[in-house]
């Protein structure tokens, strides 16, 4: 996980008794397992936060998608009409889009 090499334990528990409390606690940028990457390899890290940030973008960007996709329908029934060839796309494509995200 980490690049850096290990601390020697002795170093380890001297820095977690020295960075024991010293920093508020966040679930997302100071979180235990921040702590213990920092307290070992003296660069706070958490793979787990890492892992969710990257899910919430990849939600947000699928959101984002779907509601172009759906602007993109209604702007096609207010240029052709109202017809089975512009609504059934308007309602199936963002639909699908989701359901495939």
């Amino acid at each position: 996980m980490m690049k850096n090499q290990s601390l020697p334990k002795e170093d380890v528990a001297k820095r977690v008794e020295k960075h024991n409390g010293a920093t508020p606690y966040s679930l997302l940028w100071y979180n235990c397992e921040h702590f213990v990457t920092d307290c070992r390899y003296r660069s706070a890290a958490s793979l787990q936060t890492e892992k969710f940030c990257e899910c919430l973008k990849s939600i947000i960007r699928d959101q984002c998608r779907v509601t172009v996709t759906g602007l993109l329908g209604i702007v096609s029934i207010l240029c052709f009409g109202m017809a089975p060839s512009t609504t059934l796309p308007t309602i199936l494509i963002p639909l699908t889009v989701q359901m495939a995200g």
